[in-house]
């Protein structure tokens, strides 16, 4: 995705300078390598403004990962906040852990990329910002086609799995009437689906990631899940 067109798509809607920018992701530097594993929660916790920030640094912020990570930890600081959160930290565990078990880059992002400082606030936020900013994911998942999409929580597993219903790429739509714990400890993907262009999709649900930690220790289970699932993939692909 280009610079300028990013831009647009991130810029709020009502054009005020109290409102936050979408985040629809964070890459590292180095995008060479295509992104196969998309890791998913529900929305960011931290809402970054143009009267913060102007939209063309902001835009650089989310093209380099590092530098977004320094400025990110300096404006939570800035409000009093803590440097990392407890869900940054297990985000940054796990793609650091999963990335070197695999070899597969990881893209964190947000199934709604709209910030708020509580899940709970999205409610009072006009369902027009929702919905573009649902359709922002749904541009960056069809641009980047990751053949494994791990949903961090009940309630992202829940939203991209109606969007993906939405958009076709689900026949049906599964009960959603299942705990995340049980959902966690599943052998095999949750859910497979097809691209439009026949490539295959999976989706693989965890607990939310506040409760990773630096080495994930209640999750390996889990981690070895995806981790054989993408080696299969690998295995077939090599016998292709």
């Amino acid at each position: 995705m280009k610079k300028e067109e990013l831009k647009t798509l991130v810029a709020p809607a009502n054009k005020k300078t109290d409102s936050p920018y979408l985040y629809p992701f964070s890459t590292p530097s180095d995008q060479s390598k295509p992104y196969n594993i998309f890791l998913i929660g529900s929305n960011p916790a931290t809402p970054i403004c143009s009267n913060d920030r102007p939209s063309d640094e902001y835009v650089d912020l989310l093209l380099s990962e590092e530098q977004y990570d320094r400025v990110f930890k300096q404006f939570r600081l800035n409000k009093g906040r803590t440097g990392v959160s407890r869900t940054r930290l297990g985000t940054n565990s796990m793609i650091n852990l999963l990335e070197a078990a695999t070899g597969e880059n990881i893209l964190r992002t947000n199934v709604i990329n709209y910030p708020t400082a509580k899940a709970n606030e999205l409610k009072a936020i006009p369902s027009i910002e929702i919905d573009r900013s649902k359709q922002l994911f749904m541009k960056v998942l069809l641009e980047h086609q990751p053949s494994v999409l791990i949903a961090c929580g009940s309630t992202p597993f829940q939203h991209l799995v109606e969007i993906l219903f939405n958009e076709g790429l689900l026949d049906s739509f599964p009960s959603m009437d299942v705990n995340i714990h049980e959902l966690e400890k599943s052998n095999d993907p949750l859910i497979r689906f097809t691209y439009q262009n026949e490539k295959e999709g999976a989706i693989f649900a965890c607990r939310h990631l506040m409760y990773f930690g630096e080495k994930g220790d209640s999750y390996k289970e889990f981690m070895q899940t995806v981790t054989q699932y993408i080696h299969s993939k690998d295995e077939v692909v090599g016998q292709g």
